[in-house]
């Protein structure tokens, strides 16, 4: 199996809920660093590496990330970058990462052993599920207006993508397995 899973998805795509599916079958999750304010409830080294935007950007002159990206949110310019260190695999250590479509490029492109899942949900599921979890419903708009540009790329990128799970009924238990059989 491929050291790195990467999973890719729109917003409420079930990045998240994968990962942490996968984190509980035993695999480590990697946390990624951002700019972007803590949420209620998430944990600084657990969810997150919390920094300023002057700490991101120190460490990304010192090349300490093998990834970074930008968003424009409601609240602000934020930064997501992945540690080059995270994506170590020493003894065969199985990792899963959720990235977006210039993330999973980026490693793959800079040679990384990564096997990239693409989770394509129907946009009125994206919505549902969203609403659901208590997302803004103008921020929601928004980010699937700005994720179905950012994931165009995606759709004819076969060299990026090794797995396009488009059925939103599955559960992680079943994408796991798709996902093991693929690898």
């Amino acid at each position: 199996m491929s050291g790195i899973i990467a999973i890719v998805g729109q917003i409420a795509s079930g990045k998240t809920t994968l990962a942490e599916f996968m984190e509980a079958q035993g695999f480590e999750g990697v946390v990624t660093y951002t700019t972007r304010p803590k949420r209620d409830g998430e944990t600084d080294g657990a969810d997150y590496h919390f920094l300023t935007d002057a700490e991101f950007l120190e460490k990304a002159e010192t090349g300490f990330f093998a990834e970074t990206t930008e968003y424009s949110a409601k609240f602000g310019h934020v930064r997501y970058g992945t540690s080059k260190e995270s994506l170590e695999t020493p003894g065969g250590v199985k990792k899963v990462i959720a990235l977006n479509p210039e993330g999973v490029m980026t490693l793959k492109n800079a040679g990384y052993d990564i096997f990239a899942v693409y989770l394509d949900m129907p946009q009125e599921t994206l919505m549902r599920r969203a609403l659901r979890r208590g997302d803004d419903p103008a921020e929601i708009g928004r980010r699937i207006a700005g994720d179905a540009r950012l994931f165009r790329r995606l759709e004819n990128a076969g060299e990026y993508v090794d797995l396009t799970v488009s059925n939103p009924e599955l559960l992680p238990n079943q994408i796991l397995e798709m996902i093991q059989n693929a690898v």
